[in-house]
């Protein structure tokens, strides 16, 4: 990333963490950039990114999986739509984890989720599953 001037790294969630999810995808769109430089440097020789993983079959293959999907032209605009609908829940999720968090926080909190969810320019399988949540 010699044109960037920055080391970066990826940030892998933690499966049953929503704000390790919500990180992951907000570094992972701060690293657009440099993915998108990646790609234009490699040019038409993705192979030389390919081989880079390793040699074996299955790495070279799932490489090659990535990479079709980092050139999906929707990757990163359904990832930045995806980092919209997750950040209300790990600020959620967040200020829940409290030892000391109260009823009241958490009412206020829950009521919050509901108003936001409600916003009808979000996604409406993305609603209905997060209203359907918070109504249980």
């Amino acid at each position: 990333m010699a044109k960037l001037n920055l080391i970066l790294t990826l940030i892998l969630p933690v499966l049953t963490r929503w704000t390790s999810h919500y990180l992951s995808v907000t570094h992972l769109v701060k690293l657009e950039l440099a993915f998108k430089q990646m790609l234009l440097d490699a040019g038409e020789d993705l192979q030389i990114l390919i081989v880079c993983r390793g040699t074996k079959v299955d790495v070279k293959r799932k490489a090659k999986e990535v990479l079709d999907i980092l050139q999906r032209p929707s990757f990163w605009p359904d990832l930045r739509l995806i980092k919209h609908h997750l950040e209300p829940l790990a600020v959620a999720a967040n200020a829940t984890q409290s030892d000391f968090t109260r009823l009241d926080i958490v009412l206020t909190i829950l009521v919050n989720l509901y108003r936001q969810f409600l916003e009808p320019t979000l996604d409406l399988d993305v609603r209905m599953a997060v209203l359907a949540s918070i109504e249980k």
